[in-house]
């Protein structure tokens, strides 16, 4: 009898055991059915933030140029006296950015770079543009590979703001529309409600036999000495200087603007490391920015030709043309 019972405990136990197994299966392909659940997803999306490198990459989208208050080109609208930022992030690590009133270079050059430490974000604004005046842009970023979470971010600028108060704010990235903007007042220079006096610059001139093509000019003067300007309403003048004659050997094309009134006089000078047994046309790009709509007579001192070219024009009401001053000769 007790062999026989103890027979009995066995069977007993062999068949709890395996009733045991029985549950631990059903469990399992219970839990297996809610992998693909909306818990495993967002357990999926955090694995993938943790997995995103650690330092955050800039992006610039595109630029506006030179604001000019009152054309309608502000969106939003920013007084001049105010430096800002919209800022709104996708939840998958990218937060773009939008700089308003960006005090910037007339022709910029953007490099703009950012840098992540200790939970701020800092933007770093740099512009190589080459022209000799300042002036207010909207500019689009996006900067990637930014993890959820709570930031200070803030702006280096590029142009000096004085003692005026930093471009930064504390944000909180946590998904999909999450947005903000935040601003700053500024007192100096490009910012503020005043006109800037014009200024000129120097683009860069073009090899021999190669000119510009600023303004389309009749045929007839594809080999003519002339003068070409289109206007914007940005009140930027881009002026094309073609088939100049200089020395085959010219090292560089150095100018100067003088602003007298309604008289530009450009005064233009070549430099040589020596001197070639040949001369050549070549072309060369102007800018003048800042300069209100009106008549203006410029006055133009060519060293091939040791003469001074004088024409008049009335922004106005001609704001793309052309002077030839050896057409009627040809």
């Amino acid at each position: 009898m007790k062999t026989r019972s103890s027979n009995l405990s066995i069977g007993s136990a062999l068949k709890i055991l395996t009733s045991i197994c029985l549950i631990c299966v059903v469990i399992t392909i219970s839990c297996g059915r809610d992998s693909t659940g909306p818990q495993a997803d967002l357990a999926a999306t955090k694995a993938a933030l943790s997995a995103a490198p650690t330092d955050p990459t800039l992006e610039i989208i595109s630029h506006t140029d030179c604001l000019t208050y009152g054309d309608g080109d502000e969106d939003p609208y920013i007084p001049s006296t105010q430096t800002a930022v919209m800022w709104e992030y996708d939840g998958n690590g990218n937060l773009d950015l939008r700089r308003l009133n960006a005090g910037l270079n007339c022709c910029p050059d953007l490099a703009f770079s950012v840098d992540l430490t200790d939970r701020v974000i800092t933007v770093m604004e740099q512009d190589n543009g080459i022209c000799d005046c300042f002036c207010l842009l909207n500019v689009d970023l996006r900067v990637s590979d930014i993890k959820p979470g709570k930031y200070l971010l803030r702006f280096e600028e590029f142009v000096s703001i004085g003692e005026d108060e930093p471009l930064e704010c504390e944000v909180t990235l946590k998904g999909v529309g999450s947005s903000g903007m935040f601003t700053a007042e500024r007192t100096l220079v490009p910012w503020g409600d005043i006109q800037y006096p014009p200024s000129g610059a120097f683009i860069g001139f073009h090899p021999c036999g190669i000119n510009n093509t600023v303004v389309d000019v009749p045929d007839e003067l594809n080999t003519s000495y002339c003068f070409t300007w289109e206007y914007d309403q940005n009140q930027t003048l881009k002026l094309g200087q073609h088939n100049s004659m200089i020395n085959c050997c010219m090292d560089t094309l150095y100018v100067t603007f003088d602003f007298s009134g309604n008289v530009i006089t450009i005064d233009e000078v070549d430099t040589l490391s020596y001197i070639c047994p040949c001369f050549c046309a070549f072309g060369a790009d102007l800018e003048i920015h800042n300069l209100p709509a009106g008549e203006y007579t410029f006055r133009v001192n060519e060293p091939f030709y040791d003469m001074t070219f004088e024409f008049t024009v009335d922004l106005l009401s001609q704001p793309l043309g052309y002077y030839a001053p050896f057409a009627s000769s040809r």
